[in-house]
């Protein structure tokens, strides 16, 4: 039994070619972390050689233990083989693209999860577009290696709702479970994991939170931590990948009874109504 720990599955899929090779900024924000005993488990489902290579020679100049995990195998099988490797009660999951921004906040999710069995819905801010953080990207290194994340945060915003192919922001301006979320290991195990038949991008993790909704009712919105994502684009395929897991979405929630699942509205608890959660 650790005490005051957690176990942190980061996946990662060819960032230093497709997302600024942000993920040695995410790694660099979780072992800045203060008050918590964590575990890394680095997940690298990517398929470039160089970007492994890469990722090899930061985790070899860290001064913690990171765990690095090969796979090749779809977003939800990937998360679920770095569950697998971790020895903590607690498992907390982080995007590549996704920096924590308070040295404390891992510290609070341990404390959260003694109260409840799942989280998420942290503030989410996106960087700005373009060659920005290719440009600042060793100053924001060295601030984060000093916990300082104010120039950082001063530089994230909302994003366009439409940079996700969304009418609005709403969807993007919180985390979702897979993003920066948490959830006891036994229930974890309990519910499977990530459910499986999801391929490629997207719902994987809307899917993994209906069934903690279902299984473990509500979960405690991170909404006092604020993360920041790396704004990068996505291509076509992707959003291919995602229509294709509607389908096996809704089929999910109607194997339960149910037509929908707003957790938009559990995100957003401020203004919550009065329609159920489930429908």
């Amino acid at each position: 039994m650790h005490e005051n720990s957690a176990s942190v599955v980061v996946l990662t899929c060819d960032s230093y070619t497709k997302k600024h090779g942000c993920i040695e900024h995410t790694l660099l924000a979780l072992l800045s972390q203060a008050e918590v005993n964590l575990e890394i488990v680095v997940v690298n489902n990517g398929k470039q050689p160089g970007d492994g290579e890469k990722l090899a020679q930061f985790v070899d100049s860290c001064d913690r233990d990171v765990t690095v995990v090969k796979t090749a195998t779809s977003i939800a099988e990937a998360r679920n083989e770095g569950a697998r490797q971790t020895s903590r009660d607690l498992l907390v999951f982080v995007d590549e693209d996704t920096i924590v921004s308070d040295s404390l906040a891992l510290a609070r999710v341990v404390q959260l999860s003694q109260r409840y069995r799942h989280g998420y819905g942290a503030r989410r801010l996106w960087t700005r577009p373009g060659s920005w953080f290719d440009e600042q990207s060793d100053k924001i290194k060295r601030d984060i290696a000093r916990a300082d994340y104010s120039f950082l945060l001063a530089n994230s915003d909302l994003p366009d709702g439409t940079i996700r192919n969304k009418n609005n922001e709403k969807y993007l301006v919180r985390s979702f479970i897979g993003n920066f979320g948490f959830v006891r290991k036994e229930d974890f195990l309990a519910q499977g994991g990530f459910p499986t038949r999801f391929r490629g991008y997207g719902l994987e993790d809307d899917a993994f939170s209906f069934l903690c909704f279902v299984h473990l009712g509500e979960p405690v919105i991170l909404d006092e931590i604020t993360v920041v994502h790396v704004t990068h684009p996505i291509g076509g395929a992707q959003l291919d990948e995602y229509r294709a897991n509607l389908k096996l979405y809704g089929e999910l929630l109607g194997s339960y009874g149910y037509s929908k699942f707003h957790i938009g509205d559990l995100m957003y608890p401020e203004t919550r109504g009065k329609r159920p959660i489930l429908e």
